[in-house]
Formats: C-alpha cells, structure tokens, sequence
C-alpha cells in the first residue's frame, strides 16, 4: 500500500522496475520513500525479491546497504529503555554500536511498499554497526523505544548486478550488462 507524490530530482541511478541480485536471489525494487532530516536525505527502496520475502534498499551518502525486517529480540535488555548514540547492544548474539541517531520525515514516496506511508510522516531511526561490517536500524516511537528491527549489510553497487537503471546526464552505466532494458507496455 503506497501514495503517488511528487518526488524531488535527485541522482539516483534507481528507479521503479529496476532489478538486481542480492546472494543469488533476483530482486525488483517496487517502491521508494524519501526522507529528510536537518542535514539532507535519503532514499528507501521496497524490494520484492523472487524467494517470496521483502527488504529495503537504502541509499544514502554514496553507500548502498540491504536489510530485512525481524522481530525485536523479547527478551534483548536494551528493548526496555530509549535507545542513544554509542550505547552498546547485543542482537542475535552479535554486538552493535549505536552509530546514529536522527529524527526523520517522508518526504515523498511511490510504488508499492508495504504498509500506508505519507509525506511529512516521522520517524525515529537508530542505526547501530559492528566490526563484522553489518549494521542494524531500528525504528523508533517519540521516546527512542525500539518498536521495528531491520538487519543487514553494506553492499557494492556492482555486486547487485543491476538491470534496468534510470539514465543520468553525464553518468556511464558502469558494465554493458546494466544497460537500460527496454520496456514494454
């Protein structure tokens, strides 16, 4: 479930149709939310990958990271208490470092995605990271409370093996094989 808004230019090579591979599971990015904080933005594309399952593509800064959404550990220490810069928390046995904290707004959004989203909507993001090179972002109530968990990684742009990207002036598409795909009606 999604609303159509006007989305502001940006340079994104990404757009609505265009597909990858993310560990040898074909994805189609079918929807997109914008967001912006005090110091700029950033993009959230709704993935629908062929195994059944949804994640996110975020891009943000020249950094392109995957994640899926799990369930809050009911029994993590840290789920009890609001969530702060550098705190220190453990999910699935692994250690995280809350790296960054932000209060967020839609700004836009398209396509499909996977529950009702509207533009000037808040968000309480943390994002915390570990030696491993995974990273975790926690959606947040006013009071810094973690009420949504997603887990993933940082990713390459090449190792996504991209189809169907949008055209951008004065940017070559990076290998013949992400070439623009012809659509059809």
């Amino acid at each position: 479930m999604g609303t159509i808004a006007a989305l502001p230019d940006d340079i994104s090579p990404f757009q609505i149709g265009t597909a990858g591979q993310y560990k040898n599971i074909h994805f189609l990015i079918i929807g997109r939310v914008r967001m912006s904080w005090e110091n700029g933005g950033w993009n959230e594309w709704f993935l629908w990958l062929n195994n059944g399952q949804k994640g996110w593509l975020a891009e943000a800064q020249g950094f392109l990271a995957i994640s899926f959404e799990q369930d809050l550990p009911e029994y993590a220490e840290w789920k009890h208490k609001p969530l702060g810069l550098e705190q220190n928390i453990t999910i699935g046995g692994e250690a995280f470092t809350i790296a960054d904290c932000k209060e967020a707004e839609c700004t836009s959004c398209e396509g499909e995605l996977p529950s009702f989203i509207k533009s000037g909507q808040k968000s309480y993001v943390a994002d915390a990271l570990n030696s491993a090179g995974k990273f975790v972002s926690l959606s947040c109530d006013q009071s810094w409370y973690a009420k949504e968990l997603f887990i993933g990684s940082y990713i390459e742009f090449n190792a996504l093996n991209f189809k169907n990207l949008r055209e951008l002036p004065g940017w070559k598409l990076p290998s013949p094989h992400l070439q623009r795909t012809k659509q059809t009606a």
